[in-house]
């Protein structure tokens, strides 16, 4: 259609190239480290280009004037990407717990405390799993002795079996 995003191949080629150096970068401040040179340059390559201007529709809702090009949008998420690796949330960004999960996340709870990626997904998993562990791991109650009940394993007498007459 007229209205909308236009993408060369060469476009396509920086999108992957921008997407790629940006996991390696999220990847390397979620273990505290800064990051290659490379991906540094790559990222500020991306978003040297003029980046989608963003509009106000007639409805109040955000909209970008279309049409745009692929360099524009590879720009505006590059600038996001800035703002989030030098913002306030960038030592939140984080790895996933869970073994077999490698996503990546921005940690924006309260305590900033948060292991996975979802707790629907991979907490739930997780905690699913140390419960399983828990439980076979804990050894069988012991069998009882084979005999006669001791009488104070019964219990004690029921409060009827106490009376006496007053005949």
């Amino acid at each position: 259609p007229a209205d909308a995003i236009r993408i060369t191949a060469d476009q396509l080629a920086a999108a992957r190239t921008l997407r790629d150096a940006l996991w390696r970068l999220a990847a390397a401040r979620a273990h505290g480290e800064a990051g290659s040179a490379e991906d540094h340059a790559a990222l500020n390559r991306a978003a040297a280009h003029p980046p989608l201007v963003p509009q106000i529709a007639p409805d109040g809702a955000t909209a970008a004037p279309l049409p745009a090009d692929g360099a524009q949008l590879v720009s505006t998420l590059a600038r996001d990407a800035i703002a989030l690796l030098t913002g306030p949330y960038a030592d939140r960004i984080r790895e996933c717990g869970a073994h077999n999960c490698q996503l990546i996340f921005v940690d924006t709870s309260r305590p900033g405390r948060r292991r996975w990626c979802s707790m629907e997904r991979c907490g739930n998993r997780n905690k699913v799993r140390a419960l399983r562990a828990r439980r076979e791991s804990e050894e069988p109650a012991p069998e009882p002795a084979a005999g006669p009940t001791p009488i104070a394993a019964l219990g004690p007498a029921s409060p009827t079996s106490h009376r006496t007459s007053t005949r």
